[in-house]
């Protein structure tokens, strides 16, 4: 039988529906299962974001023995979240962030998974300041993209991304949603850059748009308005502390 790899407190997860109820929620999924969850053993902007009777389609987690909504993550729609760090993984939650290596993985038209070049990675922890799903946390894949490269001012080193595709427009545009100016900032030149990124980015704590796709990942990252920058930036710092305060007491 060989060794079974065992999810933990994870339970069935995919693409679906989600319906309230007076009472509760009935969860269903494309492989044809359905849920009836309780209202309070759901995420609470759950609650916010659907009225009785309304229904929303998105990427549902649930609880290993079915009776909890671990996370539903909405689709095909653009949100203002903010910037909580680089995740860690399973290493050391204090930790510098770091990217990981990774190989490029796809199927061909024949259905045979097709293994190209390696590259570098790391997820961008996100938070909701949406009002409808305030709290929602997501990760955010990107592509490491860092080269160092010549300021074309003062003909300095610094730190450049590279890349004209999907994946470099991605990691600009989340660079510039969390507050980097791109023509006017300097990235010291460094073997990991994640550090640096992640403390201004916390820094600055700025709310930005993100496109979340069909499968429910970020697609695109987009400035605020400014004129919708002060609201939103006060939920966020709001949450950070009241994530470090959590964190904190969880040490002691």
């Amino acid at each position: 039988m060989g060794v079974p790899n065992m999810r933990g407190r994870m339970g069935p997860e995919g693409k679906g529906t989600v319906k309230r109820f007076a009472k509760y929620f009935r969860v269903s999924l494309e492989s044809g299962s359905e849920y009836d969850i309780p209202l309070d053993k759901a995420p609470k902007y759950l609650a916010t974001a659907l009225t009785v009777g309304k229904s929303l389609t998105a990427k549902i987690g649930l609880s290993s023995d079915t009776t909890k909504i671990r996370r539903v993550t909405p689709t095909s729609v653009s949100l203002v979240f903010g910037f909580l760090g680089f995740s860690r993984g399973d290493g050391p939650k204090d930790a510098p962030p770091v990217p990981k290596d990774a190989t490029r993985q796809w199927t061909n038209e024949q259905g045979v998974k097709q293994t190209g070049e390696e590259y570098q990675k790391m997820s961008a922890r996100l938070v909701c300041l949406s009002p409808e799903f305030l709290d929602l946390r997501v990760s955010g894949p990107l592509e490491y993209r860092f080269l160092e490269a010549k300021d074309p001012e003062s003909g300095g080193d610094v730190m450049a991304t590279w890349g004209t595709g999907k994946a470099a427009k991605r990691l600009r545009g989340f660079l510039n949603g969390i507050g980097m100016d791109l023509e006017t900032d300097i990235i010291p030149v460094s073997e990991n850059v994640l550090p640096f990124i992640e403390e201004e980015g916390l820094r600055r704590a700025m709310p930005f748009t993100v496109e979340l796709g069909n499968n429910g990942w970020p697609e695109t990252y987009t400035k605020l308005p400014k004129e919708f920058v002060k609201e939103y930036q006060t939920k966020l710092k709001a949450i950070l502390k009241s994530d470090a305060k959590k964190a904190a007491e969880k040490d002691e």
